[in-house]
This record gives structure tokens, C-alpha cells and sequence, in this order.
């Protein structure tokens, strides 16, 4: 790990649990309301970090082609992905499947850590 990156994600961390997670309390029985509360969580993290490093690497193109391992840059016009295009395939099972399952089991991790059953 470079220097500041593991700082930023302890950070993170903490600024998720104490500040953008829903009470213990909560979480006692599965309801929607904390669960949706994790899901928009995990999207509003994804989408800072990986927007944040699209935008580093390919809108702006701070890197060029130096370090890609493909030089290519992301597909347009292309049948193989949703809507013929990379980046929106890429959003689009990234924000919805993959933050889905991420907060599925982050709920449920999160709901059998707090069952009083377990305590007992």
C-alpha cells in the first residue's frame, strides 16, 4: 500500500460506521429501511471512488497509455456490451448488481452479528 491510500480508507471506514450507518438497534430484524440505508451507502462510495478514478485515468487521461495493460481505451459503438457502450455496461453491473450484493451481505452479516440469539 502506498502511504495516504490506507489512511483514506481507514477514514472511510470510520466515516461510514459512525456517521452514514444505521443504529444497531436497527438492525435487530431485517427491515427496509436500514437496509436501504447501507445500499445508498455502498452506491455513494462506489460511485465516488470509481467515478472519481474514471475520471482521473480516462476523462482526463492524466496517465496516458504509460501504465494501461491494453492500450486501447474503453469501447463505443460496441454490440458486446449494454447499450454499446463500455463505460455504461461497467456502471450499470457495477452499481446495480454489484452494490446489491455487496449490501445483501453486508445486511446480512450485519443483522446475525446483531441477533440477540447469538448473545445468548
Amino acid at each position: 500500500m502506498l502511504f495516504p491510500w490506507g489512511y483514506l480508507d481507514i477514514v472511510m471506514s470510520l466515516v461510514s460506521w459512525f456517521y452514514l450507518a444505521p443504529s444497531l438497534a436497527s438492525m435487530t430484524e431485517f427491515a427496509p429501511g436500514w437496509i436501504t440505508m447501507i445500499w445508498l451507502r455502498n452506491l455513494f462510495w462506489l460511485t465516488l471512488v470509481a467515478g472519481g478514478l474514471h475520471w482521473w485515468f480516462y476523462i482526463r487521461r492524466s496517465q496516458g497509455t504509460e501504465f494501461k495493460f491494453d492500450d486501447r481505451w474503453l469501447a463505443t459503438d460496441n454490440k458486446a456490451f449494454l447499450w454499446g457502450d463500455q463505460v455504461r455496461d461497467n456502471m450499470f453491473w457495477s452499481l446495480v448488481s454489484g452494490v446489491t450484493i455487496c449490501t445483501a451481505w453486508e445486511a446480512v452479516t450485519l443483522k446475525l452479528s446483531n441477533s440477540s440469539k447469538l448473545i445468548n
